[in-house]
């Protein structure tokens, strides 16, 4: 200790005379040397302030943690270092205590020395100060001992749990629990102020895709790109939140009415639509959104939750891109869908779904080639006899809840089984089975297909399987390889409703398939001017080395059109509607050439 600080420290003791709260120090030189040596190598700031609040003695730890050097702030006032926001925190905490309470404890913000030799890199250091109130023996106060902890990173350590507990990870965006906590202060605002507010709800459009096709990386940027873009739709007072994965909730508290709702979610419409570039690439996105009214849509928060998620999924199932606002009606829709979604995992926990088949006819000789197995679900067992369920009324239920793997295997179980049989009794048509996305994407379908092969003792080439164009656009490289795999052991690869999805001619390369089949609403649109979306198809298939099949054909005139582009085989009520498989066997078993007058027939209906 230099001589300089020794009599300051001695000045503030009163000359070495013992305090009356019996902290008495002993300076004599070995002493005192001694106990210098253990104050500097303290980790923790220890200071003495004068009854003035002036600085009379600090340790070395001044330097490390703030950038000061002792004789530098010896003999100025605590304010010097104290944040300003804070200083009257560090006046009641340094100010002598009344009632006997001689020790205290509180957080300061401390200011670093950032123009001393090693300057300080942060702007605040965030201290935890314990403090003695001193009274020297002639009673008065003589000041405070304090030391102080630098708590800067513990501190920034639970500031980062917090916000990461009420943000996303990604984008930074208040998550769900957060916007929990703001849609019900916003609800009992708007009842006590008897004011509206507006919930959205928002979904992207495949989404998904992007990850299959760019990869999550990309994927994730998108996703950061769309939240900046959300943020800047909304005012000083709105909330965006990330739900997870590509869903976010939009809450603007003050909405004077529907009206202003409605310009609100157009803003977000327009301002999606707009295509986003990320590492180079052009992405164009859309949106399902459902938006929720109080009070008209529930008196809580969660029930605004609900009603909004309910409008959104009402404009899922009609294709995304677009919004609604929630209306009474769509719970009681919503309601059917939840009991059909219950029966339809009853049924097929109980085999209780069937098969039907459509015959496949080809277009030079009229003989059926092929039939295409299709699943029906008889309602009957709970509703009125023969209540027969199309699939495309379950099938996206199936997709949605996972159940469509299972029901794929299902089919092509049942389906293996029959044309086993009918090909026992001579008749050898090629069995059409339709593989989902979800069930290609699994572990055990090539196993499983190769299992049914075996099981049923049908030959390869006697099957044909019909994948969707979202197959093309997912995981690719593990598609490929067990298609490939299927193809060059004799099964026929089949593009399902060509031209509905969002396959590219690159990924139409890449996949080992045989034949493209033009999807119904392209041919039922030959005969209302339509025809060229089929003739560019057509081109596609002869470029590619296709054969050209289609489905949905009604009329002998859409039947003409589709043979002058090369349509090799057909498949529609022209022919026949989907039976079931004893029907289908009594078609097999009839004149094989039933058709041929069918396709002969020149007379055109377009």
């Amino acid at each position: 200790m230099s001589d300089n600080a020794s009599d300051r420290t001695r000045d503030f003791l009163g000359s070495g005379k013992p305090l009356r709260n019996a902290k008495t120090l002993q300076w004599d030189s070995r002493a005192g040397v001694l106990r210098q040596v253990m104050l500097d190598r303290s980790p923790d700031l220890v200071f003495l302030l004068g009854p003035d609040g002036r600085f009379v003695f600090l340790n070395d730890a001044v330097d490390r943690m703030l950038g000061y050097t002792k004789d530098g702030l010896l003999g100025e006032h605590y304010s010097r270092i104290v944040l300003e926001d804070d200083l009257g925190l560090a006046r009641n905490l340094f100010a002598r205590r009344s009632g006997g309470v001689e020790e205290a404890e509180l957080r300061l913000r401390l200011h670093p020395n950032r123009a001393g030799p090693r300057p300080a890199q942060s702007t605040t250091v965030w201290t935890e100060i314990k403090v003695s109130h001193l009274d020297a023996a002639d009673g008065g106060f003589a000041g405070t001992c304090a030391t102080a902890r630098d708590i800067s990173e513990r501190r920034e350590a639970q500031q980062s749990l917090v916000f990461h507990a009420h943000h996303d990870w990604l984008t930074h965006l208040p998550n769900r629990v957060l916007l929990d906590d703001r849609l019900d202060l916003a609800v009992a605002q708007a009842e006590r102020g008897n004011r509206c507010l507006a919930l959205i709800f928002l979904d992207l459009d495949r989404f998904k895709l992007v990850n299959d096709q760019y990869g999550h990386t990309v994927g994730d940027r998108l996703l950061q790109a769309v939240a900046k873009r959300l943020q800047n739709c909304l005012g000083a007072g709105d909330t965006i939140s990330r739900f997870g994965g590509d869903e976010f909730a939009l809450l603007l508290p003050d909405m004077v009415s529907k009206r202003e709702a409605v310009a609100a979610v157009r803003r977000v419409v327009r301002r999606i639509r707009n295509p986003f570039i990320v590492d180079g690439n052009e992405h164009n996105v859309s949106a399902s959104i459902g938006v929720a009214m109080y009070p008209e849509a529930g008196g809580t928060a969660q029930a605004l939750l609900q009603s909004a998620d309910i409008a959104m999924y009402h404009v899922k199932n009609r294709g995304g891109n677009g919004y609604r606002f929630f209306a009474g009606a769509m719970n009681r829709r919503l309601s059917r869908r939840f009991i059909l979604e219950q029966e339809l995992r009853t049924a097929l926990a109980e085999d209780a779904l069937s098969v039907y088949y459509q015959p496949r006819v080809h277009l030079d000789s009229g003989t059926i080639v092929g039939v295409e197995a299709l699943a029906r679900w008889d309602r009957g067992t709970t509703h009125s006899p023969g209540d027969i369920v199309e699939a495309n009324a379950f099938l996206p239920i199936a997709e949605e809840t996972g159940l469509i793997s299972e029901i794929d295997a299902w089919v092509q179980r049942r389906a293996f089984e029959d044309a086993a049989r009918w090909r026992t009794a001579g008749f050898k048509p090629c069995i059409s089975v339709n593989a989902s996305p979800h069930q290609i994407e699994g572990g055990d379908f090539v196993q499983h297909i190769d299992e049914l092969l075996k099981i049923t003792g049908l030959p390869p080439y006697a099957v044909a399987l019909e994948i969707t164009e979202e197959t093309l656009t997912r995981d690719i490289e593990a598609a490929v390889p067990k298609l490939d795999y299927l193809r060059r052991r004799g099964v026929r690869i089949v593009i399902d409703d060509f031209g509905a999805g969002y396959s590219s001619l690159s990924h139409l390369r890449r996949f080992p398939i045989d034949a493209l089949k033009l999807d119904h609403r392209f041919v039922s649109g030959i005969e209302a001017g339509h025809a060229n979306i089929v003739e560019a198809i057509a081109g596609i298939a002869r470029g590619l080395r296709l054969d050209l099949m289609a489905e949905g054909v009604e009329t002998r005139g859409q039947l003409s059109y589709l043979r002058e582009q090369g349509c090799l085989e057909a498949q529609g009520f022209l022919f026949s509607r989907p039976i079931p498989a004893e029907e289908m066997a009594d078609v097999l078993c009839a004149d094989p050439y039933r058709w041929l007058h069918t396709i002969s027939d020149k007379t055109s209906e377009r």
